[in-house]
């Protein structure tokens, strides 16, 4: 059987497109994340996102309402996001977490810290 030499088969090597994006004002009190929060984009966006989360002071807002799809690498990344604000003295909230990723952070128990309480 003859191979199509055109034909490139995905590896896990091969990383998906890390369609990830974010924009903070000028505190850092609100960070806006967009696109897909996914295993390749997480790591390079941690990196951006720390300087903004140590620039600022108070209290810092995920707010995800733009965010298309999430995987657990997207989930990882807001628990470090909270975990590094406490190191540097910022409480961080998220703020509409996408609702397919609400499942496995009731399973996981992250609800916990990452799903506001009802009023």
């Amino acid at each position: 059987m003859a191979k199509n030499p055109e034909r490139k088969t995905p590896t896990a090597q091969q990383p998906r497109h890390a369609a990830a994006s974010w924009e903070s004002d000028e505190k850092g009190s609100v960070i806006k994340l967009r696109g897909l929060l996914h295993r390749d984009a997480v790591m390079p966006l941690l990196g951006q996102l720390m300087p903004c989360l140590r620039r600022g002071q108070g209290e810092v807002t995920l707010d995800l309402s733009e965010v298309t799809t999430m995987d657990s690498a997207g989930l990882a990344l807001l628990v470090e996001m909270i975990r590094q604000g406490r190191d540097v003295g910022r409480m961080v909230h998220v703020a509409a977490l996408p609702e397919q990723i609400k499942p496995m952070a009731v399973l996981t128990g992250l609800d916990q810290i990452l799903l506001p309480e009802p009023p």
